[in-house]
């Protein structure tokens, strides 16, 4: 029952890295996505 016990928290530690990789590419787009959208706004007002 200890073997499966610790397969459990490995298995669970994995899944908390994979949601902090999430988050942390979520928290780079939507800081860098105002910055693009920003440089391509005056672009497409060009005529």
């Amino acid at each position: 029952m200890r073997r499966f016990e610790n397969k459990d928290t490995e298995t669970t530690e994995h899944l908390q890295r994979k949601q902090n990789k999430i988050y942390t590419t979520i928290i780079s787009i939507v800081t860098i996505y105002p910055i693009s959208s920003e440089r391509m706004i005056p672009a497409t007002r060009l005529p």
